[in-house]
């Protein structure tokens, strides 16, 4: 912030922009004309609003980037106003805000425009159906406007909140590694993040609702992409519910299934998919793992045998030893499936460092990774980036 409180009480640059108009007037006043003088006036104020805005925009922006800042108390004004519609969403997940929150007949034939207010994110972006729709990124109360722009010519401005909270920190997380979209795509165009989530909900036939994204970077050239399922409990590790999701998207030989990569469509290029777990799920892992053959069966073996038996003492510790060696077998095979199940260790690894990131976060990375990408963005032939089509069923 300190950056952000030289920009607006440093009065440098705007005095020598006005002591050099200034003089410049005072050069003109015995022999310029009125003209001269007009064209001056008009053009020192439009530096001046330009310089003051640009200020405005940078200040904005550091706060952007460090949302908890005293810019994003509560407007307690905006709170007054009786019309103020208030909606609440969780983070990473998609939020929809319907035109029946206000006069619904302003939203035909108009167009949409959002402005955030004290250094709100800006996540939102019109669907169809007259419905806006986002991803938020941050926990907390947002402040913004959305303008109408009517055909006839008429405009319209409907100022609203957005109550965003976090859901428990999730003991499963799915990973999938994407050579298209890139990072840069999924920062610069907020429709692509949400559009990401319907696609993986409608092939795995489930609801976008259930789903959130945790994670959004740049990994060995190739985007990363983490998210979880918000139903799924997370006191306690749900293996079969977790599994039957994993099964949708990985085949048995640990990549991704083709029916799964086919119902994401073409705009995916899909590398890699995989589960990682951690907490609770973990936890339970790391305790099967740990438990050693003789935890695992608890039947007593008398120590001598009737004479009747006909068993000498050396053939009862050959008989011990095999039995032992038969339960090792067992219970290392069930754990082997159990860890093969649950995904492989480069997985956990990955979830373990994903812990280091302030859970109340959406986190996306925009480097410059699209420039150094072995396959070009696709584009259209102007250079814009392509629409995103509404697959969802």
């Amino acid at each position: 912030m300190a950056s952000s409180e030289n920009t607006t009480s440093n009065p440098t640059d705007l005095e020598k922009l006005l002591t050099n108009e200034t003089m410049s007037d005072g050069d003109g006043a015995g022999g310029g004309d009125g003209a001269n003088r007009t064209h001056d006036l008009t053009k020192l104020d439009y530096q001046i609003q330009h310089f003051q805005r640009e200020k405005w925009i940078r200040k904005l922006n550091l706060t952007s980037e460090n949302p908890n800042t005293d810019m994003m108390d509560d407007d307690r004004e905006l709170d007054k106003d009786p019309e103020l519609v208030q909606v609440s969403c969780i983070v990473g997940s998609i939020c929809e805000l319907k035109s029946n929150h206000w006069n619904e007949s302003d939203f035909e034939n108009s167009t949409l425009s959002f402005t955030a207010l004290h250094g709100s994110h800006l996540w939102m972006y019109e669907t169809d159906n007259n419905t806006i729709s986002g991803v938020p990124r941050y926990v907390g109360r947002f402040y913004y406007i959305i303008g109408i722009q009517k055909s006839s010519g008429e405009s319209k401005e409907y100022p609203f909140v957005v109550n965003v909270t976090e859901v428990a920190i999730p003991n499963h997380k799915f990973l999938i590694l994407l050579a298209l979209p890139t990072p840069f795509h999924f920062s610069e165009f907020p429709e692509y993040v949400g559009q990401f989530l319907k696609d993986v909900a409608r092939a795995i036939n489930a609801s976008y609702s259930e789903l959130a994204v945790k994670k959004i970077k740049a990994f060995r050239n190739t985007t990363l992409i983490m998210f979880f399922n918000t139903t799924i409990a997370s006191r306690r590790c749900l293996n079969h519910e977790i599994d039957a999701m994993t099964a949708k998207m990985v085949d048995q030989n640990e990549v991704p299934n083709p029916e799964f990569v086919k119902a994401m469509g073409p705009r995916y290029s899909i590398r890699h998919v995989s589960l990682g777990l951690i907490k609770s799920c973990h936890d339970s892992l790391e305790t099967i793992l740990s438990t050693t053959p003789e935890d695992s069966t608890s039947t007593d073996v008398p120590s001598t045998t009737s004479s009747s038996t006909g068993f000498s003492s050396s053939t009862l510790v050959d008989f011990v030893i095999l039995v032992a060696v038969i339960v090792f077998i067992v219970v290392a095979f069930e754990c082997w499936k159990f860890c093969y199940r649950c995904g492989k260790p480069i997985n956990r690894q990955v979830m373990r460092m994903s812990q280091l990131v302030d859970h109340s976060i959406l986190e996306i990375d925009n480097p410059a990774f699209a420039m150094n990408q072995t396959e070009p963005a696709r584009t259209t032939e102007n250079g814009e980036q392509p629409p995103m089509e509404n697959t969802t069923a």
